[in-house]
């Protein structure tokens, strides 16, 4: 059976990516704010944390800022740190896709 991992968001940046060097080349951490209303007009905020590999970085190292909207499109991967009560689990969203919309 075939599976699908895929996520997509459209939202606000909430802060200045970080861009690190690691072994395999540079990768982007942008926390992304996404807002949706119910039927019932109850507003939902969610903070998105996606990481941008390869040359997708480059764009973002130079041209992407605090309150820009972005869309974006990868897939969902979790993180797991132990704590001493248990487990803390991370969860990111690793782009394939990653568009400025706004500049």
């Amino acid at each position: 059976m075939n599976t699908i991992n895929k996520v997509v968001i459209l939202g606000s940046v909430i802060s200045d990516p970080i861009i690190k060097e690691t072994n395999g080349g540079k990768m982007a951490y942008i926390p992304v704010l996404t807002k949706e209303t119910d039927r019932s007009g109850v507003e939902h905020i969610e903070k998105h944390d996606v990481i941008v590999w390869g040359k997708l970085v480059s764009m973002i190292e130079f041209g992407l800022k605090k309150d820009m909207i972005v869309y974006v499109e990868g897939r969902k991967q979790t993180k797991i740190y132990p704590l001493e009560n248990g487990v803390s689990h991370i969860y990111e969203i690793v782009a394939k896709e990653f568009i400025i919309l706004n500049k």
